[in-house]
């Protein structure tokens, strides 16, 4: 090319990586700084800022946006967040989420977020919040080509097969993750991986007619150190998990009561193998292992001495 302009040039082993990220909570990853604290007219405000302790995933720390914190329990009757990102209360599970739309890399402090509660009586009181961010995720691997083309039977990708088993318990009432309570509020169901097996999808039901209410439950997989692989938390009863795995490693699926009464559920957890003697059915049963806590901070407002403190609950 004799144009003079610069090129660029792509070949057949080209290909893109994307990078994964997960949302997970990133409570315990974050330091909780307030300012100008103002109590004046039964209105209780305070600016917050989130500085990224750089803990948080498996790779350098960085917490992308967005960055949720939400409120999920007040102890107050009287006192509701007043302006929520999602117009919600704070109260009796109508979680109030206040947005950081900024990236935070490790020791990264983020703008301040105004917080405004209604606190007519002029009362001291709690509230339980969560912080959530996406963090790095492994890569999907790239994919390019090369000529020519290895399409012999030894360079076939190994045969599937699958290992599916069936769960079931019930979980009696939901608190939006506020007891904390194995048993209570959400149910572990704890499996072991197949020698063989490279990735397993859990796929939840319950029986709406068992809660009296149409049932919201949560679903999460979790790695034998209670590392988070995997979240789903759409609206309603039924969600799907899923992630790569490793053979003969303890995986648990968590079920979290929500907003329901005693709900019954089903997990329909599939493994993919590739040895065929892995392959199968079982019945797993009704399943429950002790559970650990959800990660959350308390923050303690005193109108009449206009401090706020926050503790990290274990």
């Amino acid at each position: 090319d004799d144009s003079g302009g610069d090129q660029v040039a792509f070949s057949d082993l080209s290909a893109t990586a994307p990078v994964a990220l997960d949302n997970v909570r990133v409570t315990d990853d974050m330091d909780v700084r307030i300012s100008n604290v103002v109590f004046a007219d039964g209105r209780f405000s305070f600016d917050q800022t989130l500085t990224n302790l750089g803990s948080a995933g498996t790779f350098d720390g960085t917490v992308f946006e967005s960055i949720v914190l939400r409120i999920l329990d007040i102890s107050e009757d009287s006192v509701s967040v007043a302006n929520a990102d999602n117009g919600g209360s704070g109260q009796n599970g109508d979680e109030a989420r206040f947005v950081y739309a900024e990236t935070l890399e490790a020791g990264g402090t983020s703008a301040p977020r105004h917080l405004v509660f209604d606190d007519p009586q002029a009362k001291l009181f709690t509230f339980d919040a969560e912080i959530t961010g996406r963090v790095r995720a492994a890569a999907v691997p790239a994919d390019g080509s090369q000529d020519p083309v290895d399409t012999s039977e030894a360079s076939a990708p190994p045969e599937e097969f699958s290992f599916t088993e069936t769960f079931s318990g019930l979980v009696p009432i939901g608190t939006t993750g506020l007891n904390l309570a194995q048993g209570v509020d959400h149910v572990d169901v704890t499996f072991t991986a197949k020698a063989s097996a490279a990735a397993v999808t859990g796929v939840l039901s319950a029986d709406p007619s068992a809660a009296g209410a149409y049932p919201d439950l949560d679903f999460e997989l979790l790695d034998s150190n209670g590392n988070l692989l995997a979240t789903s938390a759409s609206l309603g009863p039924n969600e799907t998990v899923g992630a790569a795995i490793e053979g003969g490693e303890s995986y648990t699926y968590r079920v979290v009561g929500w907003a329901n009464g005693p709900t019954t559920f089903r997990i329909d957890s599939e493994q993919s193998v590739t040895d065929p003697d892995d392959a199968g059915s079982a019945d797993g049963g009704s399943v429950t292992t002790d559970g650990t806590a959800t990660q959350l901070v308390r923050f303690t407002v005193d109108p009449l001495t206009g401090s706020v403190s926050a503790d990290l609950l274990d």
